[in-house]
């Protein structure tokens, strides 16, 4: 059966503090919501006389259709931000008004200091790169703000020892965009499901403010065909994989690993490719939180963090032997990588901007 795409977009309407890490007593907000998280979301709202039953099994637990995370977008822009690659820097000093040096990029000559000043380089600090319509590069972040926030006795009407504490707030009109992933029937079924507005549009809650009420406004766009989403890509011999969201490895005693080529690609290509771990950057992060579809914790999962760079190198001359590869690259951008690629881990981009060759999306 045919696969297709369901885009979401959504706008942020009210107070809006999706979860992340806390650190003593201020908790920060994510630059973008998981698929985890949207698929919980989309749990809440779903008929109460329905839940449990195999439709929404199938639909949320069995793999029917993929939730791929809602990502913030820019009005100036028609695409969501790429997150920063792990393999750029910047000038100490500079910033990014010197430039970017991605040291996965062969053709740019990386030089082991910023080419302007002579500054020593440094990480991209920004969790975002927005490519604009003429080509430059610029940072981009979620737009927040901090509310500071107090326990109260109730009779003493005094703050509680260790009762002062700050979060992160998502501003109003920041505007998201995701998509959901299945066979087309399914997907308009889960539609109607969904939303009964003759736009397609609909509410849905996240974060710690979850009770307070529905802070994002979303509607549902039209059905994009599966063939159609990677016709844009430009890929070249040497290839560079970023994972946009973490992404889960596991070997075959379900331990956690480094992912070698046969996780990229099948075993009828995976002879022709080599992958250069010179110019191969990765961190890893620890994935939990709270499932809303099965009301329980998330186990803790160790995960590749997004942002991590895989490069290979294609072996072959043969024409045929590379467009197979390039049939495997354009796979893996549409479906991605690793576990739990239903509810949105493992997204890649592919030749991202600031690597030569970089798709234009």
């Amino acid at each position: 059966m045919d696969k297709y795409f369901l885009p979401i977009k959504a706008e942020i309407t009210g107070d809006f503090a999706p979860g992340g890490t806390t650190r003593q007593n201020h908790s920060t907000a994510t630059q973008y919501l998981s698929g985890r998280s949207m698929r919980g979301a989309f749990a809440s709202i779903w008929p109460r006389g329905e839940l449990g039953n195999d439709e929404f099994l199938n639909k949320f637990c069995r793999g029917d259709i993929w939730f791929s995370g809602l990502f913030p977008v820019e009005d100036r822009v028609s695409r969501y931000p790429y997150r920063t690659p792990l393999s750029a820097y910047t000038c100490k000093y500079g910033g990014l008004k010197h430039g970017i040096y991605d040291l996965c990029d062969d053709s740019s000559q990386t030089p082991n200091c910023c080419s302007v000043c002579k500054a020593e380089l440094s990480r991209v600090s920004s969790p975002f790169l927005l490519r604009m319509d003429d080509g430059n590069i610029v940072p981009f972040s979620l737009k927040q703000e901090v509310r500071i926030n107090n326990n109260i006795a109730n009779r003493a009407k005094r703050t509680l020892k260790d009762g002062v504490f700050s979060t992160d707030i998502i501003k109003k009109n920041q505007h998201m965009i995701g998509w959901l992933y299945g066979e087309k029937a399914q997907l308009n079924e889960f539609v109607e499901k969904i939303s009964t507005a003759p736009d397609n549009s609909f509410n849905l809650s996240f974060g710690r403010r979850k009770k307070a009420g529905s802070p994002l406004k979303c509607t549902f766009d039209g059905l994009i065909h599966f063939a159609a989403t990677n016709t844009h890509l430009k890929v070249q011999r040497r290839i560079v994989v970023m994972l946009q969201t973490p992404a889960i490895f596991l070997d075959k005693w379900f331990n956690p690993c480094f992912p070698d080529k046969s996780f990229f690609f099948s075993d009828s290509v995976s002879d022709l490719v080599e992958m250069n771990l010179e110019k191969t950057f990765t961190s890893s992060c620890e994935i939990n939180g709270w499932s809303g579809v099965h009301g329980l914790p998330c186990a803790p999962m160790k995960s590749f963090d997004s942002g991590s760079v895989f490069s290979f190198e294609i072996k072959t001359e043969d024409p045929n032997e590379i467009e197979s590869i390039y049939d495997d690259v354009f796979r893996i951008y549409d479906e991605g990588i690793g576990e739990m690629r239903n509810v949105g881990y493992g997204r890649v981009e592919i030749a991202y901007p600031t690597t030569d060759g970089g798709a234009d999306v």
